[in-house]
């Protein structure tokens, strides 16, 4: 019986592709040259933006041009920015519960009021959700719909659905 280690969240070696990215970053040098070692603009790499343009607009069967997406150092710098950008201060934030134990840190840090909704089978509980905003001012929704942290659950279409008509009408 072979033992797997799920205590950190670390790969396993055989899932790690060390050959492949040893000549990815071969191939990267000798193309990029010191400019690989550079920081990329503020938005992200460009040929990135076009990629990802690229692969959203097939899935989504929208276009979304490369000028309306940003390429973050991870979700903890996404949730910076977010808030530094969208929220006045002393916002009121509504966040799953449970979420990504690291935003509960960042949103204290940026001293927003948190108002937790719980989280179902198939995603945030929307009934919920309606309810507190006709008792209070929700200036933003903090929601993980897809492969959520830490349950693993994603929202169901409907709920998504529901959720976007809710927000657009509330103007969360």
């Amino acid at each position: 019986m072979q033992h797997v280690d799920l205590r950190i969240g670390q790969a396993g070696e055989s899932l790690l592709p060390s050959r492949a990215w040893g000549d990815a970053a071969r191939r990267l040098f000798v193309a990029d040259g010191c400019d690989a070692f550079q920081y990329a603009p503020e938005a992200g790499l460009q040929s990135l933006r076009d990629a990802l343009s690229r692969f959203l607009t097939a899935r989504n069967g929208r276009y979304i041009a490369p000028r309306e997406l940003l390429i973050t150092s991870g979700a903890s710098h996404a949730i910076e920015l977010m808030l530094k950008v969208l929220l006045p201060a002393g916002a009121t934030v509504a966040v799953e519960d449970p979420t990504y134990f690291l935003s509960l840190r960042i949103f204290k840090d940026w001293n927003v009021k948190l108002v937790p909704v719980p989280v179902e089978r198939d995603g945030i509980d929307v009934n919920r959700f309606e309810a507190l905003l006709t008792k209070q001012r929700i200036d933003m929704l903090y929601s993980i719909p897809v492969n959520h942290n830490p349950t693993g659950v994603s929202l169901s279409e409907s709920k998504r659905e529901a959720l976007r008509a809710l927000s657009d009408r509330r103007g969360v």
